[in-house]
């Protein structure tokens, strides 16, 4: 019997010893498992697709709320950027474990097609954490028209649909019109077909006609004529006259 409590007392004493040694080994694994620094935390932003209206850049901004998840203080060290579209500002000196900081991305686009940044916050001992940002170009044309020319009908007169797109709520002014002595134009106002959503970076689309009236033939048979037309941010369009009508001018006598 005292054998036996002598080894019941050796096998407590052996547990106990290994439980000594093994546990701060164990405790370190699982710290280290934590504060990995190998694995960096991948923080992901899409834009989706970005309307450029008229060519122009579009300039987007995201702000990304991130959280310290150590057990210690961090501090970004410095910030690298893979494109030189982005602009990045962040959350300067210490930031405390749970705290919460800022990273403000600015992001331009200038061309049709997906553009991809990514972003490398070094954190010193934690690691870098990394941000991915991506956007999809559209490129439309913000004034124009699906025209090709003007042609005259047996009355004398064309209609000549335009649209313009716009980034703004308010009625667009009408546009300036050059057009010879021989034809007389009038311009209706705009209508809102699609209504701008800022949510989806959709601008608003407007369609206006604008009437014409050819009043007496073009003077000029090796010139053609040219009607310009244009908005105030946008380039000129310039349709030529495709077709005249032979017509005859109130006061002129026929021969």
């Amino acid at each position: 019997m005292i054998m036996r409590g002598n080894r019941v007392r050796s096998i407590h004493l052996v547990v106990m010893l290994a439980l000594a040694v093994l546990g701060p080994a164990i405790v370190l694994m699982r710290d280290h498992t934590t504060e990995d620094t190998s694995r960096p935390v991948v923080v992901f932003h899409d834009f989706g697709e970005v309307l450029l209206v008229d060519n122009q850049a579009a300039t987007l901004h995201h702000t990304f709320r991130l959280f310290n998840s150590w057990s210690r203080p961090i501090e970004i060290k410095s910030i690298e950027s893979t494109c030189g579209c982005t602009d990045i500002r962040a959350t300067q000196g210490p930031i405390e474990p749970g705290e919460a900081y800022r990273v403000d991305a600015t992001f331009t686009l200038t061309e049709a097609g997906r553009k991809t940044s990514s972003i490398s916050l070094d954190l010193g001992a934690a690691g870098t954490q990394r941000i991915e940002i991506s956007a999809i170009g559209r490129k439309d044309h913000a004034f124009g028209s699906m025209e090709a020319g003007i042609e005259f009908d047996s009355k004398n007169r064309d209609r000549i649909e335009l649209y313009y797109t716009s980034i703004h709520q308010q009625l667009p002014p009408a546009p300036s019109i050059d057009a010879p002595d021989h034809i007389r134009f009038y311009f209706d106002e705009w209508v809102k077909i699609i209504d701008m959503d800022e949510s989806a970076r959709r601008p608003a689309r407007w369609q206006g006609m604008l009437e014409l009236e050819l009043t007496k033939p073009s003077l000029s048979s090796r010139q053609m004529d040219l009607v310009t037309i244009q908005m105030p941010d946008s380039d000129p369009i310039s349709l030529p006259v495709l077709q005249q009508t032979a017509i005859r001018v109130a006061g002129e006598s026929s021969q």
